[in-house]
């Protein structure tokens, strides 16, 4: 564990039965009425996988908004070297860069008490370490999975109540619209992203919110443009894998600030348990029902 430190998109909502694009419908009017539930200016938050692509984006999308500090951890400490220098040489000295692998929980832990030593408090926990390796699934699954659901226990059950600085606080997990449908050329990371809104919406129950004033957001971006999109043909289960790719090249493409943007959105106005997806832009909430109404007749 190391520390470094240097001195309006269209909201909608869908019911999640067979395809998702199908069923979609415009609640826009629902978004005009939504009160901001939390504002992020003088808030502390710390991001997993902040040192590139959604995970930096976000980083400067909430020094942009005024928060107080904020701790950005990954696994690569070359990566989080320059996106710290980046960070302050952009917004001052409210950043500091802990390296840790998220799927150790002893290392995720200390990354939660180093931001809470340096700042005092913590309100905000975006859980956006992962990675798409099929050809190294255990890895996958460790980082995507374990990682993910130590950042939520953590910060639910263990830090956020008794630190945040506000009458309450937030969890944003990272899945993906692979959480959502099924991709043949990636069945084990669409599997792991599955899991995470699991996770999230069962942590996410009003149950755990009363007991502990922390919401727990789900967000299911679409095909973005970071580092993790790049050379996945090497990264699949095999050749026989390679072909069906294909299956991405029907959705739309957005940057990272886009998907940055929604965490944004989402952490202000967002009910805990939801689910949401941002794709080419567009933000929209996921309803997913109950069994007995899915139930085929």
């Amino acid at each position: 564990m190391q520390l470094f430190h240097n001195h309006t998109n269209q909201i909608s909502s869908i019911s999640v039965m067979s395809n998702r694009s199908n069923l979609k419908r415009n609640l826009s009017s629902l978004v005009n009425s939504n009160k901001v539930m939390f504002n992020l200016s003088n808030t502390v938050a710390l991001i997993t996988g902040g040192a590139s692509g959604i995970g930096l984006a976000t980083a400067k999308t909430f020094l942009k908004e005024n928060i107080k500090g904020l701790c950005i951890v990954d696994i690569n400490e070359n990566l989080g070297q320059i996106a710290l220098n980046e960070l302050i040489k952009s917004f001052g000295d409210r950043v500091i860069f802990v390296k840790a692998d998220t799927s150790n929980r002893s290392q995720f832990d200390e990354a939660f008490r180093i931001t809470i030593d340096s700042f005092g408090s913590l309100d905000v926990v975006f859980n956006n370490a992962g990675i798409f390796d099929d050809k190294h699934w255990e890895k996958e699954i460790s980082i995507n999975i374990c990682g993910t659901l130590h950042g939520t226990m953590l910060a639910v059950d263990e830090y956020l109540p008794k630190y945040k600085s506000g009458n309450e606080a937030v969890v944003v997990n990272m899945s993906s619209i692979c959480g959502l449908d099924a991709f043949g050329c990636a069945p084990v990371y669409t599997a792991t992203k599955h899991a995470i809104i699991g996770l999230s919406r069962s942590f996410g129950k009003e149950s755990h919110y009363n007991r502990t004033k922390v919401r727990v957001i789900t967000i299911c971006p679409g095909t973005t443009d970071t580092p993790m999109t790049v050379g996945g043909l090497d990264r699949n289960l095999g050749p026989a894998y390679r072909d069906l790719e294909t299956e991405f090249d029907q959705y739309p493409r957005q940057s990272a600030d886009v998907a940055a943007d929604a965490v944004k959105t989402l952490i202000g106005t967002a009910s805990t348990g939801s689910v949401w997806v941002i794709e080419g832009g567009d933000l929209y909430e996921v309803e997913i029902l109950e069994r007995q109404s899915r139930r085929r007749k």
